[in-house]
């Protein structure tokens, strides 16, 4: 029996593989695996057997699912509907035009984000900037924690607006700022992810992180139509 753990939209919700291999799935929050560290000897063989398969797929998709036990019928079968995966929005999807990569991820808690930043150095082996900023009223203490670990992990800091609802979104970065030495405030967040996507250029892999999917933000009572996903796509 094969175990595979993946990252990733598997149709109505219904196991998608579970009905085309007739094999348990789990979904998973974060990327579970790296194939080819965690596991050289299964990836070359993976290699050996599907050259052309293996090859024509990003690795990236290698990397979302953990292949627990060797059976190269449903390895066949798993390589030909990898395609048919698409990513949950906001939750690692990345962006390419001419070299520049931005990442669009709802990582919005201190683990959510280290892990975040860690697995996009580890898989591109370059630096991260980042825009990001935290939400009013809810876990406050957080916001610290979040700035030193992108004082710590990342290159160059934007910090902008989330949800501040009834909070001064002003003070919310400043607080943010205050264990970041190396960050900008850009309130307005359209400004920011242009000004981050700027930036950033080819050397380096733009996060946007704490929002993903949502097409709001939140200031007191009232929502704001925003969507992080369309601005990184009208501004690459």
């Amino acid at each position: 029996m094969i175990r595979i753990a993946v990252l990733g939209d598997i149709g109505s919700g219904k196991s998608f593989f579970a009905k085309q291999l007739k094999i348990p799935v789990f979904n998973a929050d974060q990327v579970v695996s790296d194939l080819y560290n965690s596991d050289k000897r299964l990836f070359l063989k993976l290699k050996k057997i599907f050259p052309k398969q293996i090859n024509s797929f990003p690795i990236n998709k290698i990397n979302l699912m953990e292949i627990i036990k060797n059976n190269e019928k449903n390895f066949k079968k798993i390589i030909k509907v990898l395609p048919q995966i698409k990513p949950i929005k906001g939750r690692l999807n990345i962006f390419k035009k001419n070299n520049q990569i931005v990442c669009l991820d709802y990582a919005h808690t201190p683990d959510g984000l280290e892990k975040t930043i860690k697995t996009l150095k580890q898989h591109f082996r370059k630096d991260v900037n980042i825009v990001f900023g935290c939400g009013g009223i809810r876990d406050i203490g957080k916001r610290k924690k979040m700035g030193k670990i992108v004082n710590n992990l990342c290159k160059d800091v934007i910090i902008t607006d989330d949800n501040p609802r009834h909070e001064n979104p002003g003070k919310i970065c400043k607080q943010i700022q205050s264990s970041v030495k190396k960050a900008k405030i850009i309130n307005d967040r359209k400004t920011a992810i242009k000004k981050g996507i700027k930036i950033t250029g080819n050397n380096a892999v733009l996060l946007v992180a704490g929002k993903g999917h949502e097409s709001y933000q939140l200031y007191k009572n009232i929502k704001i139509p925003f969507s992080d996903h369309k601005v990184i796509k009208e501004s690459l």
